[in-house]
């Protein structure tokens, strides 16, 4: 008797099971029965209420429950403003996730998530503007983008960035009223993670941080809205032990940048930036750096930006060079002027501890078996005779009354080889510097300074 009670009770049991199973199963199977097709528009507008996005042109709905109540729209067209004429996307498959009792109640979407997969958006100058705006001032409930692409378009259609999008996540909390923005993504072959955030308890406060990763880079950002117009931040760059901190303050018109001095920071930044006309004036000290990384950070980037300086950037570039790690020279600056597309050299200087000071007048660069070469005519200007002589190990017999001595300085931009060539001594000689003649000079090549030091002195015999 008890043993078929107890059969009774698992049967029982396996029933209730059985039945509770079935019963969500239709609960959730129902609504694949109903005609979504008629509810194209009034899903376009539950998307634009919810999220302030523009969904449009909607074919085919789906219902499926599986792994939650969603519908899957199979093709449209996305937008951020209404105003925009070209879509930034079209959407294929997009889910929309939807509480179920609410369709049942009112046959109406109240709409828990969206998530779009695989796909390309496209982004201009206008609809770049439009996602700043949404940011900032527009609602949004869940939004999910995976495995996409992000391209910028400029005004001639042709792309300028792309991005890999592995995961974006853009929602609101409206209990706690935080707005936030995380993405995980790859930029130039390089993975980052971002995370945007802004306190709608304060709306004149954002930040964000952004991080790269090989080469290990956080930027770190504060934004402050003292009114409509002015606005004040802190952006804090971290990368390996070295922090760059920078206080800004902008409005429509300017830009200004002021760098806190840290025992850490290796790079400081000061100046200003006009909008419109766009015309910056900056001052950069960098601080405890190899002679020879500054030499080949500066040589590469003047060679391949020399003449390739996109047309609307104009602007005066001061790079000071402080605490030099070096024995004999000790700092310097260079002085660089960015117009009309091209990048000169306005003046330039690097101090010889107490000896002088080295500055760089003509320079070119020329390309040879696929090497590229960069030349320039030094002057070096002879404060303390007796240091300089010193210091090459100069003999007596051969020390002359020496103010200044000139010569053709050369260096190959991609390896440590150098040469100097035509050293001369006071005067200038008549040397027309074009590559023709460069090319004739017989030249003494030096990989070290003590080869170098070997030249000059033997330049005195």
């Amino acid at each position: 008797m008890r043993n078929f009670l107890q059969k009774i009770d698992t049967f029982k049991i396996i029933f209730i099971i059985f039945v509770i199973f079935f019963s969500i199963t239709l609960f959730l199977s129902v609504p694949s029965l109903f005609n979504y097709n008629s509810l194209h528009s009034k899903l376009s507008k539950q998307i634009e209420s919810d999220y302030n996005l523009d969904i449009s042109n909607i074919s085919k709905l789906t219902y499926r429950f599986v792994p939650a109540p969603h519908i899957i729209v199979e093709s449209s067209e996305l937008r951020l403003n209404k105003s925009d004429p070209d879509p930034i996307a079209n959407l294929k498959n997009s889910k929309v996730f939807i509480s179920i009792i609410e369709l049942y109640k009112n046959r109406d979407f109240e709409i828990k998530k969206i998530k779009i997969s695989d796909e390309n958006l496209y982004f201009t100058k206008n609809s770049f503007k439009f996602l700043i705006n949404h940011l900032g001032n527009k609602n949004i409930n869940n939004l999910v983008v995976e495995k996409s692409k992000f391209f910028f378009e400029n005004n001639n259609k042709e792309i300028s960035t792309i991005s890999t999008i592995n995961k974006l996540n853009y929602f609101q909390n409206f209990k706690t009223n935080q707005k936030k923005l995380k993405i995980k993504g790859d930029i130039f072959d390089t993975k980052f993670d971002f995370l945007w955030n802004k306190d709608l308890n304060k709306k004149d406060y954002t930040n964000f941080d952004l991080k790269f990763r090989n080469p290990n880079i956080l930027f770190q950002n504060i934004l402050y809205s003292e009114d409509e117009i002015n606005k004040k931040g802190n952006l804090k760059i971290s990368f390996l032990s070295n922090i760059l901190n920078i206080d800004y303050n902008l409005n429509n018109e300017t830009i200004k940048i002021e760098s806190k001095s840290l025992k850490s920071s290796i790079l400081l930044v000061n100046g200003s930036i006009n909008k419109n006309p766009f015309y910056f004036n900056i001052e950069t000290t960098i601080r405890n750096q190899k002679i020879k990384d500054l030499i080949k950070v500066i040589l590469y980037n003047f060679s391949n930006y020399r003449d390739k300086i996109h047309k609307n950037l104009n602007g005066k570039l001061k790079l000071n060079f402080d605490t030099i790690q070096n024995a004999y020279l000790s700092s310097g600056n260079i002085f660089l002027d960015v117009s009309g597309s091209k990048l000169n050299i306005l003046d330039n200087k690097i101090d010889i501890r107490n000896i002088g000071t080295i500055k760089m007048h003509d320079n070119l660069f020329y390309e040879d078996e696929g090497e590229i070469y960069f030349v320039s005519k030094l002057e070096i200007i002879i404060d303390n005779q007796d240091e300089f002589y010193r210091r090459f190990l100069v003999p007596i017999k051969n020390r002359i009354n020496m103010k200044k001595m000139y010569m053709i300085f050369e260096k190959n931009i991609d390896k440590d080889i150098y040469s100097i060539s035509s050293i001369n001594f006071n005067n200038d000689k008549d040397l027309v510097f074009n590559l023709d003649n460069i090319r004739q000079l017989p030249k003494n090549y030096f990989e070290n300074f003590q080869q170098f030091r070997s030249i000059i002195k033997n330049s005195f015999n």
